[in-house]
């Protein structure tokens, strides 16, 4: 009589090849046999920045390098990882280096993703999606990119700070001829 064995490893067995013994057994006589499982696995693939963090400041028409981590939670190494970003339109998003040989089950690359905004980009915040696909898994994170403008820069208020001083006069025989005066009290500090 034929049977049928179903066998479900977990989900964090590495891929590899495993020995699964089958026994069977009636009232006067029992067998058993090894059989080979063996379990390719599957990459996994996630984004995030280094320490997690999904945002980063850029200056118009400046490339900002952003540090990038992809992390294969998978039980199979993750081969020939190719790395992809789309961003408003005019801007450039490279990376370096531009594609990973491997990353490890339950390890992680770093790579720098070169975001430039263009020279006409308005101060804001701005969406730039970071993509990277290996064997058919895939896996993107949006990060927000925060422009600044030489324009915005240059509207930082600042202060400025007069005092008057008065100079005594000429110094005589007796001292000096004119009484030293006050020293004025420091203007108010104005923002312009």
């Amino acid at each position: 009589k034929n049977v049928k064995l179903k066998v479900t490893p977990p989900n964090t067995a590495a891929a590899g090849n495993y020995k699964v013994t089958a026994r069977v057994s009636s009232e006067d006589t029992s067998a058993t046999a090894d059989l080979g499982l063996n379990i390719t696995g599957q990459p996994k693939l996630s984004i995030s920045g280094r320490e997690g963090l999904v945002s980063t400041r850029a200056s118009a028409g400046k490339q900002t390098p952003v540090p990038i981590v992809i992390t294969n939670t998978g039980t199979a190494p993750a081969d020939d990882v190719e790395l992809s970003g789309s961003a408003p339109s005019g801007w450039k998003v490279e990376f370096n280096p531009k594609s990973i040989d491997r990353i490890a089950p339950n390890a992680n690359k770093e790579v720098q993703a070169l975001i430039t905004p263009t020279d006409k980009s308005i101060a804001g915040d701005y969406v730039a999606t970071i993509s990277a696909s290996a064997r058919g898994e895939s896996a993107s994170t949006d990060f927000r990119v925060t422009v600044v403008t030489p324009l915005a820069l240059s509207s930082v208020p600042f202060a400025l700070t007069i005092a008057h001083v008065e100079i005594p006069g000429p110094i005589g025989p007796a001292g000096p001829t004119a009484p030293a005066g006050p020293v004025a009290p420091a203007v108010p500090a104005g923002i312009w």
